[in-house]
């Protein structure tokens, strides 16, 4: 059975992500998929209540705010998957706040899911700029240890 974590950040990049792992997921016999958002905004410290199903996250309104946004752009994203046919019942949420950084908290869930297959939406950097500051998604295929890392641009 494949397991795949979709990582999201709330930008076109990985709603174009979202698109082409719902064009493809419902063909996947009994495949499970986990959305994730690691969230910059909620203190780690916050990170029971950032997995509860509606979570009260204690902070300034900057912090609520963008729970709400994600909880709404999860929603979405859960709407095309299922609309596309995947089936609810093997599609996970998850918001992790920010810990070791984006990319070592992805590949911390890959493991904690068992997920083989990692999906993130490219940003479109240019080589210049990726170069010299890095992007998540490269960094991912650097680090992904034997999983599948499917880039979507």
């Amino acid at each position: 059975m494949p397991n795949i974590l979709l990582a999201l950040d709330c930008s076109p990049h990985s709603r174009r992500a979202a698109e082409y792992v719902a064009q493809l997921a419902p063909h996947l016999p009994d495949c499970r998929l986990s959305l994730l958002v690691v969230c910059t905004g909620i203190p780690y410290s916050a990170q029971a209540a950032a997995e509860e199903t509606a979570p009260e996250v204690h902070g300034d309104e900057d912090h609520q705010q963008e729970r709400q946004e994600i909880d709404a752009f999860l929603g979405e994203i859960e709407d095309l998957l299922i609309r596309a046919g995947f089936p609810a019942a093997r599609l996970e949420r998850r918001v992790k706040p920010l810990g070791r950084g984006v990319v070592q908290d992805i590949l911390d869930e890959a493991a904690a899911a068992q997920c083989d297959t990692l999906v993130v939406g490219r940003r479109g950097v240019s080589k210049m700029r990726a170069l010299l500051l890095g992007s998540v998604s490269a960094e991912l295929v650097r680090q992904a240890g034997g999983r599948t890392v499917w880039v979507v641009e």
